[in-house]
């Protein structure tokens, strides 16, 4: 700004004094989201304003999910830019093992930039999943529900030709898991869990 010399400036954040701000310029080194804001600068010859807004850099939130090997994850990227665009990396991941996916969003609007990352955990074996407990004479049996593409299957005898059925007992949710309880005296039984097509 120019006017009569001598000019003193005195610079607002959302009308709140800068005491250390009086200088024909304001510089904003490093901002954070508590910069952002409007910002007036009075000159003692003359009132003028010049409003600009820090804009914060946009959120970025990612889900993280645990899988079977065989089924498949999606990953899911949250921002709050209002016209985002997402860059994910890396692309084709296909191993069975935990895997972080990262994602940088740009907001068209703003061109601010921000990450954020999630990870896909595969269990390697659906055999170690399917877990087995005796409580008391019961027999108590879970997997992650996280198998979703998998029944659980029983039959009364191994060996060629085994005829294998889906489990009609009551299948309940607890924690993170699947589970059935298995009455003492039921007799023999073999059970799998069988990737469905």
């Amino acid at each position: 700004m120019t006017g009569a010399a001598p000019l003193s400036y005195r610079w607002y954040h959302d009308a709140v004094l800068i005491p250390t701000a009086t200088s024909a310029s304001l510089a904003i080194n490093s901002a954070v989201s508590g910069d952002a804001g409007a910002y007036t600068v009075v000159v003692a010859n003359a009132v003028s304003s010049a409003n600009f807004t820090v804009t914060p850099l946009p959120t970025v939130t990612v889900n993280s999910q645990t899988i079977c090997v065989g089924d498949s994850a999606t990953l899911t990227a949250t921002s709050s830019a209002a016209s985002p665009a997402y860059l994910w990396s890396p692309g084709g991941e296909t191993t069975a093992s935990i895997t972080v996916y990262s994602v940088t969003v740009t907001d068209g609007t703003t061109t601010c930039t921000a990450g954020g990352s999630g990870t896909v955990t595969v269990q390697e074996s659906i055999q170690r999943a399917l877990a087995i407990t005796h409580v008391g004479a019961d027999v108590i049996l879970s997997w992650p529900q996280t198998c979703t593409t998998y029944v659980l299957e029983e039959t009364l005898e191994l060996g060629a030709p085994a005829t294998w059925t889906p489990v009609t007992a009551s299948i309940t949710a607890v924690g993170a898991d699947y589970q059935i309880t298995v009455p003492g005296g039921a007799g023999n039984k073999f059970y799998r869990l069988k990737k469905q097509p």
